[in-house]
């Protein structure tokens, strides 16, 4: 992750300085950031300072935001691609599912058609 230089002492094992860190990384202000969730900056600004946790549904709104997991919000760890694809799945009934994985099917065709095999 690209973390400025002025922001290196925060600590991305804790989940109030990644954060930070990922709203610094985003060009983001606290208060923009507050915004965006429909909260107060000094709400907001609890978060990043470890005095309050963010609710599941803030978490989830911040990894939108972010174009995070929220696992990488609550715990700093990523999952693979095949664990972040199940997860984004899981909300969908099992016939949304299929169709979801044949359009992906084919969109991958579709770029591999295009893209020389590397060798």
């Amino acid at each position: 992750m690209n973390i400025p230089e002025y922001i290196r002492v925060l600590d991305e094992n804790k989940m109030s300085d990644r954060l930070a860190i990922l709203r610094v990384n985003a060009h983001y202000s606290q208060e923009k950031i507050a915004e965006k969730l429909n909260m107060d900056a000094k709400a907001y600004g609890k978060y990043e300072r470890g005095k309050t946790h963010p609710s599941l549904d803030t978490v989830i709104a911040l990894s939108d935001i972010y174009k995070v997991s929220t696992d990488y919000i609550l715990t700093g760890k990523e999952h693979s691609g095949s664990q972040r694809v199940s997860s984004m799945l899981e909300k969908y009934d099992a016939d949304t599912q299929v169709h979801i994985l044949e359009m992906l099917e084919s969109v991958l065709a579709l770029v591999e058609s295009h893209t020389p095999i590397k060798r």
